[in-house]
């Protein structure tokens, strides 16, 4: 072969191995033992799972951190924005949404709700405090009657159920700093809010 043979040839060669890599590349169809990646999407999910999902973790976000932290306060901040959104000038809560929350209240294990104030500590109680120190009375009132709306929904909707007991918490702070707590649950007494109670006495 001539030199100039030889070149040909080489570029010939390197020409199909392009087009073989840009097959590759252009080919969209995974191979069949590539893993699929799914994707969480909105539409599988319910509006009021998505509004339960970020009070919650704005929620956690001002439990993780030390009561006396000042950066709890955009956390409870957040929450009180989101409740006031939803439910400002909304009026009184129907009376089957506030028997749902009773009923959701007295079906969930004490032993989950404790998880957040253990007995004999003033956990809960520092939590309500702090809050209180952030958000007004009717600043509160706006987020208890959310989680109550958001809990009439718990039947309904799998993604509400998952949170019942973070938000029965959080609607517990809430309920507490606006004064609306004892009236909604009327005689069910919790074991572990006295104990809570007695810990910081």
């Amino acid at each position: 072969l001539t030199v100039v043979d030889e070149e040909v040839e080489e570029n010939d060669e390197e020409e199909e191995e392009t087009n073989c890599v840009a097959e590759d590349i252009d080919d969209s169809t995974p191979p069949s033992n590539a893993p699929v990646t799914q994707v969480p999407s909105l539409v599988d999910r319910s509006i009021a799972g998505v509004v339960c999902e970020h009070l919650v973790d704005e929620f956690h976000e001002a439990w993780r951190l030390a009561p006396n932290d000042s950066r709890s306060s955009s956390s409870w901040i957040a929450i009180a924005c989101i409740a006031a959104l939803m439910c400002e000038g909304r009026g009184v809560l129907p009376s089957q949404a506030v028997a749902d929350f009773r009923t959701i209240l007295q079906t969930i294990p004490e032993e989950d709700l404790a998880q957040y104030a253990r007995p004999g500590t003033s956990d809960l109680i520092d939590q309500i405090d702090t809050a209180s120190h952030y958000l007004r009375d009717h600043d509160a009132g706006y987020v208890f009657d959310l989680i109550v709306l958001l809990l009439h929904r718990h039947e309904m909707h799998q993604d509400v159920q998952e949170y019942a007991v973070p938000l029965i918490m959080l609607a517990i702070i809430m309920g507490k700093i606006a004064g609306r707590f004892e009236g909604v649950i009327g005689g069910i007494k919790l074991v572990f809010l006295q104990e809570s109670e007695v810990g910081k006495s």
